[in-house]
């Protein structure tokens, strides 16, 4: 492929678009493409079902589409697909609680963070109010939020 493409194009990127030639219902190619978009319209109207399965499964028989091998592989492509069904339940419930255990972290951990950042702001204006000698100020910061935040002004202390 590297040989190709320095010989032919100058060593630069090309894009090639492939199409797949088949024949409807004469090939096993086309036979396959055709129970895909069978199978995508009922998934449309059932979702991820056993029913979806059986209709796919019917309707192309009925069309004479993968016929022979749905008369002596039915169970076996019912099962198999009911068991990707169930993969991709399992997947996405997984992924849900991994993700759902991360915020819950992330959460704990703002919490956490915000709780220090709270308690060194506090500390810090407490000292500046004791080097100030504002012992009165100290006292009226622990009860009244608007006058804590006054001073975390005035002292120009980020909460």
């Amino acid at each position: 492929m590297e040989l190709c493409r320095k010989s032919f194009f100058e060593g630069e990127d090309i894009a090639i678009e492939v199409k797949v030639l088949y024949k409807e219902n004469e090939d096993i190619i086309g036979q396959y493409i055709i129970f895909c978009k069978v199978y995508n319209e009922q998934r449309k109207k059932f979702g991820r079902t056993e029913k979806t399965i059986n209709e796919t499964i019917r309707v192309c028989m009925n069309r004479n589409v993968l016929k022979e091998y749905f008369e002596s592989h039915k169970r076996e492509v019912i099962s198999m697909m009911m068991t990707l069904f169930e993969e991709e339940q399992i997947m996405k419930a997984y992924t849900k609680d991994v993700l759902e255990q991360g915020i819950e972290q992330g959460i704990e951990q703002g919490i956490e963070q915000g709780i220090k950042k709270g308690e060194d702001s506090f500390s810090l204006l407490m000292t500046k109010l004791f080097e100030a000698g504002r012992i009165q100020d100290a006292k009226l910061v622990t009860k009244d939020m608007e006058y804590r935040n006054q001073l975390y002004q005035e002292f120009e202390i980020k909460k």
